[in-house]
């Protein structure tokens, strides 16, 4: 959508300012590289959760691609959470 391109434009500064005092990876998978390279969404990019910073982690290339793959295990540690989260009563 046209709003979700302006969202994403803007997304570049905010993530090189997140980034800045980043040293490492923050995942950490059996694939990591060490030196973090981009923001993982750990709840996805949705217009309405994509600039809560609350909700990145700095990570390598490698661990992002990772915890795609490895959906359950990304889950198990905190790396990925439901934006469909179920309430209890």
């Amino acid at each position: 959508s046209e709003k979700m391109r302006g969202v994403i434009a803007a997304l570049r500064s905010l993530y090189d300012a997140f980034m800045k005092d980043k040293d490492e990876c923050e995942i950490k998978s059996p694939v990591c590289t060490g030196q973090p390279e981009c923001v993982h969404h750990t709840e996805g990019r949705g217009i309405k959760i994509i600039l809560d910073q609350s909700k990145w982690k700095a990570a390598c290339c490698a661990c992002n691609g990772y915890v795609e793959v490895k959906d359950a295990e990304a889950k198990e540690k905190g790396h990925k959470v439901s934006r469909h989260k179920k309430y209890e009563l």
